[in-house]
């Protein structure tokens, strides 16, 4: 009888204040968004892509530069040196 009288607070009180509903809403719905964000941004973006494979790259690049200057030539490693303390002193004295 109560709930034909009054419909809306019988649905209130038959869904327990919606705090299911809310809970879900919030809490799961939040924590799952979190967690999806996290895997996606700080782990497949960040840790892999910029850590990891590009430090890689960067250590690959840095290392086929580099070999373009050792080519067994004691002359020029003696070179190489020299001119790299004249630019030390350059920038120190001047």
């Amino acid at each position: 009888r109560l709930a034909g009288k009054v419909p809306r607070l019988h649905r209130l009180l038959s869904r327990k204040y919606y705090v299911d509903e809310i809970y879900d809403a919030t809490a799961v719905r939040g924590t799952l968004g979190l967690g999806h964000f996290s895997h996606k941004v700080v782990d497949v973006f960040f840790i892999d892509f910029l850590l990891v494979r590009g430090s890689a790259w960067i250590y690959q690049v840095g290392g086929s530069a580099l070999r373009l200057f050792q080519n067994g030539d004691l002359q020029r490693y003696a070179a190489y040196i020299v001119l790299g303390l004249a630019t030390i002193l350059f920038l120190v004295f001047r």
